[in-house]
């Protein structure tokens, strides 16, 4: 409601139901057809759900957010960051929760072993991992849903919550009469935007793009498509380092050059113990790591964190990367004392 009554306060138009192409320039919403110069297609991913019997029993995070009461048993599909949260979130309220795991890894885009760590602090507050779980089938029982996986395995849960990712939600808005490219992967794009259909761009999750499907990344880009198709650009998008977390107890967040990026060039690579720092130590954290990595000048090109407060130590260190400060300029900045950002800055100095 507060992001529909901000566009209207700058005259935007706000039409309400289900727009389908019908030519590169036109759309059909409810019977009725609007035309336009320009088109931009935002319209993101929607769950993904297991092809496999008994799949209507399975609900998708929407329906999770919605449940009225907690299921004392729990079920969760997938390994990824809906999975990890919502897993954490369960957990914390009180029931039984099972993460099935498709392979032997979880959160495959972060250091895994930032990973492993929040995986087994996870366990030891309850939570039980099953990796390289191949759920074949969902099976009512009188007992509740019966998973069905591996070489005749079977556990009993209450509730099933297929987190086994999202697609490009492309498959209902008439691309084909429109003309438009795209595959399982989402609609490809230029590096203006544009698809392979000179009027019609596209921004957001919805892209197949290398860049992480997040909130940020397509606010980036409809800014970016702002400017372009009001005159105020015509250069190429320029993505900055876009940072990435997962909600879990413990966090994970990072930005920029990987660990496992450093390890293969000429970085220098300092890493930090968080309970070792007093800042940390007034909330008693007692686990937590980070790992900050340096180019050849010592400026700042990526940082990975767990901890309590990971996101926030990673936000704090975003302009050092984006501006690249050099060691002189950090030590040009004071920051609130005792803080998260002034524990995460001075780390870097």
């Amino acid at each position: 409601q507060i992001i529909g009554s901000n566009l209207k306060q700058t005259g935007v138009t706000i039409i309400h139901g289900h727009g389908k192409f019908i030519d590169p320039h036109s759309i059909t919403v409810a019977g009725k057809t609007y035309t336009a110069e320009n088109m931009v297609i935002a319209t993101g991913r929607c769950p993904h759900h297991l092809d496999i019997p008994g799949t209507e029993l399975a609900h998708d995070s929407r329906a999770f957010m919605d449940l009225k009461t907690l299921p004392k048993r729990i079920g969760i599909l997938g390994s990824g960051y809906i999975s990890m949260e919502f897993a954490t979130i369960a957990n914390a309220a009180g029931a039984e929760v099972s993460v099935f795991m498709h392979a032997d890894k979880a959160l495959r885009e972060f250091h895994q072993p930032f990973v492993k760590a929040v995986m087994a602090d996870m366990t030891k507050r309850g939570v039980k991992f099953i990796p390289s779980a191949d759920v074949q089938a969902l099976k009512q029982t009188a007992q509740g849903i019966a998973i069905q996986y591996g070489d005749h395995q079977e556990q009993q849960v209450d509730w099933v919550l297929d987190a086994t990712g999202r697609i490009p939600n492309d498959d209902q808005i008439g691309l084909e009469a429109a003309g438009v490219t795209f595959s399982q992967r989402g609609i490809a794009v230029d590096d203006h935007l544009r698809t392979n259909v000179p009027n019609i761009f596209a921004s957001g999750d919805v892209l197949d793009k290398p860049q992480p499907k997040l909130t940020p990344t397509a606010t980036f880009e409809s800014y970016y498509l702002f400017q372009l198709l009001s005159g105020q650009t015509t250069d190429p998008i320029d993505y900055p380092a876009i940072p990435s977390t997962v909600y879990t107890t413990p966090r994970i967040a990072k930005v920029g050059v990987t660990p496992e990026e450093a390890a293969d060039g000429d970085y220098q690579v300092v890493r930090n113990h968080i309970p070792d720092d007093w800042y940390h130590q007034t909330d008693q954290e007692t686990m937590g790591d980070s790992i900050l990595i340096f180019d050849r000048d010592h400026h700042l090109v990526g940082a990975t964190e767990f901890s309590a407060q990971a996101e926030d130590a990673i936000n704090t260190l975003l302009p050092a990367i984006v501006f690249h400060f050099s060691k002189q300029q950090m030590w040009q900045m004071a920051h609130i004392f005792p803080s998260e950002s002034a524990a995460a800055w001075h780390k870097i100095r």
